[in-house]
């Protein structure tokens, strides 16, 4: 079965949504898009809001899906969240993560990268 490329981003986002959980992350939205681009998900820890990009791979042959996430994409990613932020009038502490979803493994490989900066 052949799945597209949004098929396999939301698998992904939804393994991660689970990681986070486990973790004692509490869910506050998913998918907030704004002019800038999509935040994937949104999620406090104990001490702040943290803004999730998710990056998922199906196949090796394109290298980890951390290494993807580029300057460019990072840049839109940090104005979506100060777009958030204005919004919302949140003024808490925050940080940018990103979680990275392999799917070439069994179960996926699920790695996180916190407090990530470019």
């Amino acid at each position: 079965m052949i799945f597209s490329k949004k098929d396999i981003g939301n698998y992904g986002e939804k393994l991660a949504c689970k990681f986070l959980k486990k973790l004692g992350y509490k869910i506050i939205d998913k998918n907030y898009r704004t002019r800038a681009g999509e935040i994937d998900i949104i999620t406090k820890d104990q001490k702040s809001f943290v803004f999730v990009e998710v990056k998922t791979r199906s196949d090796a042959r394109f290298g980890h899906p951390e290494q993807n996430v580029h300057f460019h994409k990072m840049r839109h990613f940090q104005l979506s969240v100060q777009i958030y932020l204005l919004e919302n009038n949140i003024r808490d502490p925050f940080r940018l993560d990103v979680v990275s979803v392999d799917l070439s493994y069994e179960p996926a490989e699920i790695k996180h990268f916190k407090n990530v900066t470019m």
